[in-house]
């Protein structure tokens, strides 16, 4: 071994603090490349899980969202999938705590709280179902999933002037959906509302080329016709 001796004992002490600093730092940013690889599987692994689920690989994409977590446990979005996943299965306890494992993590994770507020839906809690769309649409007010839901939720309770406003504010975010205007024609149909029905059936016939929304835009448009003679 090579004994180095410096002249300078001061500047000894200096070199050898900053070599040992240029070690630590070598050592940090390595630690640090890791981490983001990881982070980066990680989102690459949900994903693929999104992919998955959105063509009905439900066990592929659990597979994915586990893989993901694995990687990166602090990643709220794929515990909000999985939940989801396990609400599909009929496990909504399992569910549940996969959701609040997400909001622990992201307090604002819009997600989480429009699937609670399905499965609260699904079993009738309308309250605790309005709350969760309510919170999720207050997070972000373009959330068109939870509008769409509430909208759903308040015409199950017969509530359809809340539901036709809530589908009116989902057609100033999105007016190319014909699939909305069909929504709010049925609910002004049943809240009495025939003239504002029919305006949105027109907007259906110009901007829906799906044969079965059409067909049922022409029994609806039949019914309201009936309804009126």
């Amino acid at each position: 071994m090579v004994n180095i001796k410096f002249v300078d004992e001061n500047l000894g002490k200096m070199l050898k603090i900053t070599l040992v600093k240029a070690m630590l730092l070598l050592i940090v940013v390595g630690c640090l490349g890791k981490s983001n690889s990881h982070l980066e599987q990680a989102m690459e692994s949900y994903q693929q899980g999104l992919d998955f689920q959105e063509m009905g690989g439900i066990s592929k994409a659990e597979d994915a969202y586990l893989k993901a977590i694995s990687l990166n446990p602090e990643l709220a979005e794929a515990y909000a999938e999985l939940g989801f996943i396990d609400h599909l299965r009929g496990k909504d306890n399992s569910a549940m705590k996969y959701l609040s494992q997400a909001l622990s993590i992201n307090p604002d994770l819009t997600t989480a709280y429009n699937y609670r507020g399905v499965i609260y839906y699904e079993v009738g809690d309308t309250t605790m179902a309005l709350l969760n769309f309510t919170k999720a649409i207050q997070i972000d007010p373009a959330f068109s999933d939870a509008i769409y839901n509430r909208a759903s939720t308040y015409l199950y309770m017969d509530d359809f002037e809340s539901a036709e406003n809530d589908m009116s504010e989902l057609i100033t975010i999105k007016s190319d959906v014909p699939r909305y205007f069909f929504e709010r024609a049925q609910i002004r149909a049943l809240n009495g509302n025939a003239v504002g029905s029919k305006l949105d059936l027109e907007q259906v016939f110009t901007l829906s080329e799906d044969p079965e929304l059409i067909l049922k835009s022409k029994v609806l448009l039949a019914t309201i016709r009936d309804a009126e003679e």
